[in-house]
């Protein structure tokens, strides 16, 4: 499964997805998945406040990523990872949401310093962001 196939299933799987791809191709006269990961994210965010038929969504909506993260190719990791999870955290919503992840997408998640808030930065990166910080 490509990330074009991923889209195509959410949009199938999750019935209240439909009208947001439609937009998406209307806007852009073609699917584009990283940005179609962006206009689904804060979707997301919003169902994971919502009522409880909202997380019955989410649920499902996220239980398809965790399986497309398994068995999609790199460009189905790359659409998850960048355009999802990275997006989640620069929205800082990272956190609020891992708990609702299978371990798939929660692993990756932990990759992000925002989702281990308590872990001090080592290596380069923590120089550089010390560094950053001075």
């Amino acid at each position: 499964m490509d990330s074009v196939a991923l889209v195509h299933l959410l949009a199938r799987q999750v019935p209240s997805l439909a009208p947001l791809l439609t937009e998406h191709v209307a806007t852009y006269d073609e699917l584009l998945p990283h940005v179609f990961f962006g206009e689904l994210t804060p979707w997301l965010i919003a169902l994971k406040d919502g009522a409880a038929a909202d997380h019955a969504v989410l649920a499902a909506t996220l239980s398809l990523l965790e399986d497309a993260w398994k068995v999609g190719d790199d460009s189905v990791r790359d659409v998850i990872s960048i355009s999802f999870i990275e997006n989640l955290q620069g929205r800082g919503q990272l956190r609020a949401m891992q708990p609702h992840f299978g371990p798939a997408l929660s692993s990756w998640a932990d990759c992000f310093e925002d989702a281990r808030p308590s872990l001090p930065r080592k290596g380069w990166l923590g120089k550089l962001f010390r560094r950053g910080r001075a």
